[in-house]
């Protein structure tokens, strides 16, 4: 909440905002202040207390020691250096509420992560990778010995039970391999609600250095969901998981031998884990 003023029906100085973005100070005597609301929205309680500090307002927010209180800047603009991910007390805020006269609607700081209305907003992260391999096996001499049961496409090599293999890729090396991943989370009381995704994905891929129909492997979307409830910083947490959730089969190896055996990733897995750190 910023730029609080008492409220009162002919005040020229209650800010004019929509609904959705006010914020309201009331107090135990039955005073009310409004402003505007910034942050995490939502209804909090709690005592309210003052700090004139002119820098820090990040240090304050993570201070365990402003847990269950509502921190007034008394100096008028904050927000104006930003956020970054160093200069932190603890891994998340824990005052119940902030009050503040002017939030900066900029901030200008070379080790600034994200702003101080991002902070306080339920927490999303996500990032996204990938890779485009191309591998291609330059030798018109190069032979290898292949199984006798399998299907092989290469030519076939100077002596029986042989391939050429020019022109191959090396093997499992996929062509294209994609990885997203996804947290959000809720700070509540001294711990954090969370929901985590991760997906992958790998184009098809050869097992051998020769190429045949058995040993190659289909492309493979994998994707895995966990959500929970951690907290005292992270030392204990709860949650339930699922695996392989589309339960996607594909062979992702096999042994190079006369019985065409492969070996295939796990099939959908589901439960619940509690977590300690000592």
């Amino acid at each position: 909440m910023h730029s609080p003023s008492p409220s009162s029906a002919a005040s020229p100085s209650v800010p004019q905002v929509s609904p959705r973005s006010v914020a309201k100070l009331a107090l135990e005597d039955g005073t009310v202040f409004t402003g505007r609301a910034f942050g995490h929205s939502g209804t909090t309680e709690g005592e309210v207390v003052f700090n004139t500090s002119m820098t820090g307002y990040q240090e304050i927010l993570t201070d365990p020691s402003y847990k269950g209180q509502i921190v007034t800047m008394t100096y008028p603009l904050i927000g104006n250096y930003g956020i970054n991910r160093q200069d932190v007390e603890s891994r998340q805020p824990h005052v119940a509420g902030f009050v503040i006269k002017e939030l900066a609607p900029l901030h200008s700081n070379y080790r600034a992560d994200m702003s101080l209305d991002a902070y306080l907003l339920p927490t999303l992260l996500v990032s996204v990778n990938g890779s485009y391999n191309f591998t291609k096996i330059k030798d018109p001499s190069l032979f290898v010995a292949t199984c006798a049961s399998c299907t092989v496409t290469d030519s076939q090599g100077p002596t029986a039970g042989t391939a050429l293999i020019n022109g191959n890729p090396l093997p499992q090396a996929p062509k294209y391999v994609l990885n997203l991943n996804a947290r959000y989370g809720i700070p509540v009381g001294n711990g954090e609600y969370f929901i985590y995704t991760d997906w992958s994905y790998r184009s098809k891929v050869n097992f051998f250095l020769y190429e045949s129909k058995e040993f190659t492997g289909k492309e493979m979307t994998i994707g895995g969901l966990r959500a929970g409830y951690d907290w005292a910083d992270g030392k204990y947490e709860v949650a339930a998981f699922v695996r392989n959730i589309t339960n996607q089969i594909r062979v992702t190896g096999g042994i190079d031998f006369n019985n065409l055996t492969g070996f295939i990733n796990d099939p959908r897995t589901y439960g619940v884990q509690f977590k300690a750190t000592f």
